[in-house]
C-alpha cells in the first residue's frame, strides 16, 4: 500500500466526516488565501513599477522645465486693436488652451495609442488641412497671430497660426503639456515658428512643422541643420527666454 493510500484510510479511520468536511473546507480556505497574496503581490508589483515610471517622468518635467531660463514678463505684439490700428502686447501662453472646443480631436483607435504616434497624426491633420498662407500678404504687412479657433475658421494662416493650432490638438489628444513647446527663432531664410515634441520612445526633441521643412514623423532636433536659434520658446506654464541660447540644445 503506497503512502497516498495509507493516509486516506488514516483519515477515514480517525476522522468524522463533520471533521473531514472541516478540514476541506480549510483547504478551500488556503487555497482562496493564497490566490489573494499572489493577487495582492501582483498589484504591488504593478503599483511600484507605476510610481517607478511617474517619479521619472516627473523628473524629466522637472528637467526640461528648469533646463532654460524662465521669462514670467515676456510679452509679445502680436495683435492689434480693430479700428485703432495700434499693436497690442500678448502673452503667448494665452494661444494654448487645450480646452478650446474649436479645436480638432482626433478620436484615437488601435494604430494611434501612444504619444507619438498622437503627435504625428496631429501634424499630418494640420498639413493636410491648413492651406499657408504669408501673414504680410493676409493681413496686409500686418503681425497677427491667430487663435485656433481663427485658424480653423479660415482653414489657412502663417507659420505660427498651425503651430499654435498644432500644439493645442496635441494637449487636447492627451499628450503631456511639458512635452510640447512651441517656438519662435530663426531658420535658413527668416523668421519662423514650430512645434518642438520631446518624443516618448527616445526622450529626443524632434521638430514638427507642419510648413516649413516638412516630414509627417518630424526631424530631430540635433540634425534639423536649416533651424538656427530659438527667440524664446514656450509651453501652457513657462516662456522659455536665453540670450546665450545654445543651437545644439532645445
Amino acid at each position: 500500500m503506497n503512502i497516498i493510500k495509507k493516509i486516506i484510510n488514516w483519515i477515514d479511520e480517525y476522522f468524522s466526516e463533520k471533521e473531514k468536511e472541516q478540514i476541506n473546507k480549510l483547504k478551500e480556505n488556503i487555497k482562496e488565501l493564497n490566490e489573494t497574496i499572489n493577487y495582492v503581490e501582483m498589484e504591488k508589483q504593478g503599483l511600484l513599477e507605476q510610481l517607478e515610471k511617474e517619479t521619472e517622468l516627473n523628473e524629466l518635467e522637472i528637467y526640461w522645465n528648469e533646463k532654460r531660463p524662465h521669462h514670467e514678463n515676456y510679452q509679445r505684439l502680436v495683435r492689434t486693436i480693430p479700428k485703432i490700428d495700434s499693436y497690442v502686447k500678448v502673452d503667448p501662453r494665452v494661444f494654448l488652451n487645450p480646452k478650446d472646443n474649436s479645436v480638432p480631436f482626433l478620436t484615437e483607435d488601435s494604430s494611434d495609442n501612444t504619444n507619438d504616434q498622437r503627435a504625428y497624426k496631429c501634424l499630418q491633420w494640420v498639413h493636410k488641412n491648413i492651406k499657408y498662407t504669408d501673414e504680410m500678404t493676409q493681413f496686409k504687412e500686418k503681425e497677427e497671430w491667430l487663435f485656433p479657433f481663427e485658424t480653423m475658421s479660415l482653414r489657412k494662416g502663417d507659420c505660427e497660426d498651425g503651430a499654435i493650432l498644432l500644439a493645442n490638438m496635441m494637449l487636447k489628444a492627451g499628450i503631456p503639456y511639458w512635452r510640447i513647446r512651441l517656438n519662435a527663432g530663426d531658420v535658413k531664410g527668416g523668421g519662423h515658428a514650430y512645434v518642438t515634441y520631446l518624443r516618448e520612445k527616445d526622450n529626443k526633441w524632434i521638430i514638427l512643422d507642419w510648413c516649413y521643412w516638412y516630414s509627417s514623423n518630424g526631424r530631430l532636433w540635433k540634425n534639423a541643420k536649416k533651424y538656427f536659434g530659438i527667440w524664446f520658446s514656450w509651453n501652457t506654464k513657462y516662456i522659455f527666454y536665453d540670450e546665450k541660447f545654445d543651437r545644439s540644445e532645445v
